[in-house]
């Protein structure tokens, strides 16, 4: 496949000199995408994996675990979230009832984090447990902290990388600015532990 720089050096729809269209270099890259060689698939079942933990959310603390299920419907529809799922974690009320690394409480208060939004109540008791999840709020709502604060305790939980090891956690996102965005929000958190937060960009 032609890289952007490639793409943007050929020539473009417009007529040639003789009149016809300039539709090869249009033909040409999609021949190119039709000959792609495929990553094989990964045979895990040959592969000895490290044993690690998942679950960094033990038990629900003391003031989310007393509260009663018609208290827990209730407060979730004052934060207005739905779950679904099986046996989905309480949401929290604060920072605090997530079990979070010193280090972690430290960046949340000097960036002004107070309390949990909506989004981070509900998703960090989950993700924490080392469950799957799938969250949708608005912008602006706190997301990426909901799951950078996850990802990065289960990142400081494994082993030091050796040269040549990594990367440990890898953030997926749809547009170059958001991925910008992640790392600038991501760095503010893993500096107190060393970690370092790259973006790469196609």
């Amino acid at each position: 496949m032609l890289s952007y720089l490639e793409r943007k050096a050929q020539p473009s729809d417009s007529d040639d000199e003789d009149g016809a269209p300039a539709a090869a270099p249009r033909r040409q890259l999609h021949e190119q995408r039709g000959k792609m060689d495929l990553l094989p698939p990964a045979d895990h079942s040959s592969r000895a994996y490290a044993e690690f933990n998942k679950c960094f959310y033990v038990a629900a603390h003391a003031e989310v675990r007393g509260m009663s299920e018609e208290e827990v419907d209730a407060y979730r529809h004052e934060l207005n979230v739905t779950c679904a799922g099986f046996d989905v974690p309480r949401p929290i009320k604060r920072f605090e009832h997530a079990g979070l690394d010193a280090t972690l409480m430290a960046a949340l208060r000097r960036r002004g984090y107070e309390s949990p939004t909506p989004i981070q109540c509900a998703a960090l008791p989950v993700a924490l447990s080392g469950r799957d999840l799938i969250g949708i709020a608005k912008t602006g709502s706190g997301k990426t902290a909901a799951y950078l604060l996850p990802l990065l305790t289960h990142v400081m939980d494994q082993p030091e990388l050796q040269k040549g090891d990594g990367p440990i956690g890898v953030i997926i996102a749809p547009t170059h600015e958001l991925a910008e965005q992640i790392v600038t929000e991501g760095r503010k958190f893993a500096k107190g532990f060393g970690v370092r937060v790259m973006g790469a960009y196609g």
